[in-house]
C-alpha cells in the first residue's frame, strides 16, 4: 500500500482537470479537497466526481437520441463508397478482358478441344458427348 501512497503523492489526482473551471463553489470545494478527504461529506465527494466525470459508466452505456442512426447511415455510407471505388477500379485500372472472351468461335474451338481430350469423362462436357450418340444409336467408341 505505501508504493500506492507514493505514486499518487496528491490525494485529490484528478483536481488538474477542474482547474479550469471558474466557478465559486467549486472553487471552495477544491481547496477543502486538498485537505482530508474525511472532513467532506458525500454530496461534496459526489459534487467533485460529477464535476471531473460528467457521465457515469451506466449513463455512457446508452446511445444518446439520433445515435443510432448516425451509426447506421454512416457504415451504409461507407460501404457504398467502398463498393463503388471497387467498382471504378475494376472498370478503369483492371486489366483488359481478352478477345477470346465472348467470341463464339474460340467457344466451340475450346469445346472441340476439351472432347477430343475426353476431358471429365464422368459428369462433364466428354459424358454428353457420349450419351448423345448412344442415343443416336452410335457405340461410345465411334462417337469419339
Amino acid at each position: 500500500m505505501m508504493h500506492l501512497a507514493k505514486s499518487w503523492g496528491d490525494p485529490a489526482p484528478l483536481m488538474n482537470t477542474l482547474k479550469a473551471i471558474e466557478a465559486p463553489q467549486l472553487q471552495s470545494l477544491l481547496t477543502k479537497a486538498r485537505g482530508p478527504w474525511k472532513e467532506l461529506t458525500n454530496q461534496e465527494m459526489t459534487k467533485l466526481y460529477r464535476e471531473t466525470f460528467p457521465t457515469t459508466i451506466r449513463e455512457g452505456q446508452h446511445a444518446t437520441p439520433g445515435e443510432t442512426r448516425k451509426v447506421v447511415l454512416g457504415t451504409a455510407i461507407c460501404i457504398v463508397v467502398g463498393i463503388s471505388l471497387a467498382s471504378f477500379l475494376r472498370e478503369t485500372v483492371g486489366p483488359t478482358k481478352p478477345h477470346t472472351y465472348n467470341n463464339p468461335e474460340w467457344d466451340a474451338a475450346k469445346r472441340e478441344h476439351l472432347l477430343q481430350q475426353k476431358s471429365n469423362p464422368i459428369t462433364g462436357i466428354s459424358s454428353k458427348r457420349c450419351a448423345y450418340h448412344l442415343r443416336n444409336g452410335a457405340t461410345a467408341s465411334q462417337g469419339n
